[in-house]
């Protein structure tokens, strides 16, 4: 961003907490520039001000973040555990086998 907008945006920024409850008109003539700059800049100072998360908010946060890892691990303990459960499935049919081969 340029200076000169800076300057402006600066000015507008001034204006606007000088005259707490002026309108975008009169800050736009206040300050030199069009009304539609004067909502731009509200517009990006609003952004600028996200509301910080409550101690409530961050609780909550940390302990989704938790879940969130335990339903990870669960997941990939229950990969190993299907894994596993295919090998001996393999070893049975092949004992099975076996004792068919034997038996006849």
């Amino acid at each position: 961003m340029s200076s000169e907008k800076q300057n402006k945006a600066a000015a507008v920024r001034a204006f606007m907490a000088a005259n707490p409850g002026a309108k975008a008109k009169d800050i736009a003539a206040g300050v030199g520039c069009g009304i539609t700059y004067v909502y731009l800049v509200q517009s990006a100072d609003r952004r600028k001000k996200k509301p910080k998360p409550t101690r409530g908010q961050e609780v909550v946060r940390q302990v989704l973040s938790q879940d969130a890892d335990r339903i990870a691990k669960l997941e990939q303990d229950r990969a190993v555990l299907h894994a596993e459960i295919a090998r001996l499935n393999t070893i049975i049919e092949y004992l099975e086998g076996r004792v068919r081969g034997a038996s006849i």
